[in-house]
C-alpha cells in the first residue's frame, strides 16, 4: 500500500511539472496533427519532423501515436546507404500497418540507379498490396515493369508521378494499370515514351506534367486530353506536330524548350487553340512576336498574364507590351517556374538535407531523436518498438 501511495504522489508530484501529459487524447491528437504536415504533403520517415518522433517522447503520448492512424498515412522514403533495404522495408511496413484503413499519400525514390530494380522491388510490391488506397502516388527511377504486379482497382488514386530510371522504345507495356483510376486528375510523367508510359485515363486528367516529350508526340496524346485545366511540357524537336484539337479548358500553360533548336516551344504554341487559356509562361529563346500574334488570333482567348522566362535582365519586355496591349500582364522572370502551381510536384521528399538537418547519421546506422536506428523496432507495434 505504501508503495502505491508513493508512486501514485508521485505521478501527481510529475504532472504539477507537466500538465501536458493531463491533456485529454483528443487534444494530444490534434497537436501531433499539427506537428506534421498538412496531408497530402509527406514528413520524413526517419528524423525529427518524422511521426516516428512523437512515439519517443513517452508512454502516454507513444501509445496515442501508435494508435492515431492518420500520423502514418503519408509516408516519404528515398534511398540511403545510411539504412539497409531490409530497414527500410521494415519502416515502410510500420507506416503502412499503422496507418489502417486511411488513404495514402506515397513517395518513394532509389536515387542509386544501378541499384534501382534490387533496392525497389520489395519496397513496391509492399505498397501494392495496398493499391486500394493509394490516393497520392510519387514513384522515382523504378522499374517500369513493376507497375504489373499492381492487381484491382485505384478507387481513390488523385494524382500521380512517374519517373522511371530508364527509357526504351522497345520496352515491354507496362499494362493498364492505372486505366481503374476513377478519381485520377493530375499526372505527371519525366517522359513520354508510349511503350514506357502505362493506360492512363487521359479524358479525366485535368493537371498534366511532362518534362521531355517530342512535339510530333503531343497530338494524339493531347487529343485525348479534353478536360486540361492546367498543362506543362519539356519541348525538344523531332519532326513535325501534327494537328491538335482545340482544348477549351485550359487555363495555363507552360512550356519549356529542352532542344537546342531556337523557337520549338513558340512554334509549338502557334499550332494551338486554347479559347479558355488566362496563363501562359514561356522561354524567352523560344518566342517571337509572331508567335504569339498566331496563337491569339487562332485561340482569340483572353489571356491576363504572360510570363516569359529569360536569364537576360535586360529583355524588351515593353516589346510584347506594345504589340499586345490588350495583355493585363506581362512578366520576365529568370526561374523556370514563374507560374506557381496549385499542386508542388515534389512535395514531402526525404531529401538529403532533411537528413543533415534531423542529426548527424553515421554509415550503416544513424541517429533517431538520440536512439540509433539499428535499436528502432519496427516490425510490430509492442511496447519495445521504436
Amino acid at each position: 500500500m505504501q508503495v502505491a501511495a508513493s508512486e501514485s504522489d508521485a505521478s501527481a508530484s510529475l504532472g504539477l511539472y507537466c500538465p501536458v501529459l493531463d491533456l485529454p487524447t483528443e487534444i494530444v491528437c490534434e497537436i501531433f496533427a499539427h506537428f506534421l504536415p498538412v496531408y497530402p504533403d509527406r514528413p520524413p520517415a526517419l528524423g525529427l519532423r518524422s511521426p516516428t518522433v512523437l512515439s519517443h517522447i513517452c508512454y502516454k503520448w507513444r501509445e496515442i501515436a501508435l494508435s492515431t492512424p492518420t500520423l502514418w498515412r503519408a509516408i516519404a522514403l528515398s534511398d540511403s546507404r545510411r539504412q539497409t533495404k531490409a530497414q527500410w522495408l521494415n519502416v515502410l511496413e510500420a507506416f503502412l500497418k499503422r496507418s489502417g484503413s486511411y488513404p495514402l499519400s506515397i513517395h518513394l525514390a532509389i536515387e542509386d540507379i544501378l541499384e534501382a530494380d534490387r533496392q525497389m522491388a520489395p519496397l513496391f510490391r509492399a505498397i501494392a498490396s495496398h493499391c486500394a488506397r493509394w490516393e497520392h502516388l510519387e514513384l522515382l527511377y523504378y522499374d517500369a515493369t513493376l507497375l504489373r504486379s499492381v492487381e484491382g482497382p485505384l478507387p481513390l488514386l488523385r494524382t500521380l508521378k512517374l519517373v522511371p530510371h530508364r527509357y526504351s522504345y522497345e520496352a515491354p507495356s507496362t499494362g493498364n494499370t492505372f486505366h481503374s483510376a476513377p478519381m485520377l486528375t493530375s499526372v505527371s510523367l519525366q517522359s513520354y515514351l508510349p511503350a514506357e508510359v502505362p493506360m492512363i485515363p487521359w479524358v479525366q486528367l485535368t493537371r498534366l506534367t511532362i518534362n521531355f516529350i517530342n512535339p510530333f508526340e503531343c497530338a494524339p496524346l493531347l487529343n485525348q486530353t479534353t478536360s486540361l485545366v492546367y498543362l506543362k511540357l519539356g519541348l525538344y524537336w523531332i519532326g513535325d506536330v501534327a494537328n491538335i484539337n482545340p482544348l477549351p479548358s485550359l487555363r495555363t500553360l507552360i512550356l519549356r524548350d529542352e532542344s537546342s533548336r531556337l523557337g520549338v516551344a513558340g512554334g509549338f504554341l502557334s499550332t494551338l487553340i486554347l479559347t479558355g487559356l488566362r496563363q501562359l509562361q514561356i522561354p524567352a529563346r523560344s518566342l517571337t512576336v509572331e508567335h504569339l500574334r498566331t496563337f491569339l488570333w487562332n485561340s482569340r482567348c483572353t489571356l491576363e498574364e504572360l510570363c516569359i522566362i529569360s536569364a537576360d535582365l535586360y529583355s524588351p519586355s515593353d516589346l510584347y507590351s506594345k504589340a499586345f496591349p490588350s495583355l493585363a500582364s506581362v512578366l520576365f522572370d529568370r526561374e523556370l517556374d514563374g507560374i506557381q502551381e496549385d499542386f508542388p510536384e515534389d512535395v514531402g521528399e526525404d531529401t538529403e538535407s532533411d537528413a543533415e538537418a534531423d542529426g548527424d547519421q553515421g554509415e550503416g546506422g544513424g541517429l533517431l531523436f538520440g536512439m540509433p536506428f539499428d535499436e528502432l523496432d519496427f516490425e510490430g507495434d509492442s511496447d519495445g518498438e521504436g
